[in-house]
């Protein structure tokens, strides 16, 4: 391989292109194995995990949802959760009854907050005005041209 390839991400979708279809599922298999030491418990999660994906994007595709909906609150979920547990491990304290229901409610405040978040977005882009412009003058980022020659946004 060279290092242009490399740099360029061509290698890596060559090797991906090497792979078929029954090669990933059979790796997949191997690797629930080889974590879990127990045929049974690898069957059951290759079996659970499809049958839980599939319904999911058929109901994802089915209420009219895209994936930019949900790749949004999936990031800002894993986000908050980071900051979560990073939290706890920084003020040293342990997983209790208290900061599981803390979790909860940062759950909810956070899918809501990114759900609002699109939906906003979705009926300024419906009234024909640039997406990103209005989300900023609603939230009333201003470039900061007195700090930094980048114009860092300041909320």
């Amino acid at each position: 391989m060279d290092v242009a390839e490399v740099e360029d991400g061509t290698a890596a979708q060559k090797l991906i292109n090497r792979i078929d279809d029954r090669e990933a599922i059979g790796i997949v298999s191997l690797v629930c194995f080889v974590f879990l030491h127990n045929l049974r418990s690898a069957m059951m999660v290759m079996i659970a995990v499809p049958l839980s994906i599939i319904p999911a994007f058929i109901a994802v595709y089915a209420f009219g949802f895209s994936l930019n909906l949900m790749s949004l609150m999936a990031l800002s979920l894993v986000v908050g959760i980071i900051g979560a547990f990073l939290a706890l491990a920084l003020t040293m304290s342990t997983l209790n009854i208290f900061s599981i229901i803390g979790l909860i409610v940062l759950i909810g405040l956070v899918a809501k907050n990114a759900i609002l978040l699109v939906d906003f977005a979705n009926h300024i882009s419906e009234q024909g005005m640039d997406t990103l412009v209005a989300i900023s003058l609603h939230f009333k980022i201003t470039p900061d041209y007195t700090t930094d020659a980048n114009s860092r946004l300041i909320v």
